[in-house]
């Protein structure tokens, strides 16, 4: 039995109106053991009762807010650099879903804030990424931002579906820095340091995804790094 299970089995003990030894006749006072007050304290039988049923909704309901609350699973998708949350097999319309889908909270240390269900495959990936050498500088990236992963769609502008109908896809917008500071592919790929860490970050990517586009590739793509691996395995790097 568990702690919150032994607890729920505690009742509440307050004595009924009925048990409770009378009071000598006279004035209320410190005399007789009970001090005046403008709310008597005492609880009834009734009051008892609801007593014990708020408490025991608490103890039945604890358990629901602590495993909402549950830290995140190291070691997922068998890489210990994949930390986040195993998810059920997604499934979806046209042949969308994702046979071994995960929820990163972080790939080999680097947190990703925003959309996160991808694949085991391109968790892994992913974790290659974060440790090459371009975001691992004298400030390292901390965290990714990414505004896409699964969803089920087609490419743009076609009827095929998109690698982020598998999972097997990110849109990177903007990598965070140690002191707090965002550096964003929109704003940075036109600024002069900014755009030198981005080509770095960017040809990184290329030497590990199968698909890297970005702002240079079209309008469409001019705030984000897209990151995609093809679901049947490699194919010929296409870095755009």
């Amino acid at each position: 039995m568990t702690g919150i299970n032994r607890a729920a089995a505690l009742w509440i003990v307050v004595p009924r109106s009925a048990d409770r030894p009378a009071r000598a006749a006279g004035p209320i006072g410190v005399a007789d053991g009970h001090f005046p007050t403008s709310v008597d304290l005492s609880l009834n039988h009734h009051g008892a009762i609801m007593l014990r049923s708020v408490f025991l909704a608490f103890l039945l309901l604890l358990p629901l807010a602590v495993q909402a609350d549950e830290p995140f699973q190291t070691g997922l998708c068998g890489d210990v650099r994949v930390t986040g949350w195993p998810v059920a097999e997604v499934t979806g319309e046209g042949g969308c879903g994702i046979v071994e889908p995960v929820r990163l909270a972080s790939v080999a240390g680097v947190r990703i804030e925003g959309e996160a269900l991808v694949s085991c495959a391109f968790a892994r990936t992913l974790a290659d990424w974060a440790e090459a050498p371009a975001l691992n500088g004298p400030r390292p990236v901390v965290a990714l931002r990414s505004s896409a992963a699964y969803v089920c769609r087609p490419v743009t502008g076609g009827a095929a579906l998109s690698n982020h109908a598998y999972g097997m896809a990110m849109d990177v917008t903007g990598f965070i820095l140690p002191n707090g500071r965002e550096v964003s592919v929109r704003d940075g790929w036109n600024e002069a340091w900014r755009r030198g860490f981005l080509e770095n970050t960017y040809a990184a990517a290329c030497n590990r995804f199968d698909t890297v586009l970005g702002p240079d590739f079209d309008a469409a793509h001019a705030d984000h790094f897209h990151l995609d691996l093809e679901p049947g395995g490699w194919a010929a790097a296409y870095c755009r």
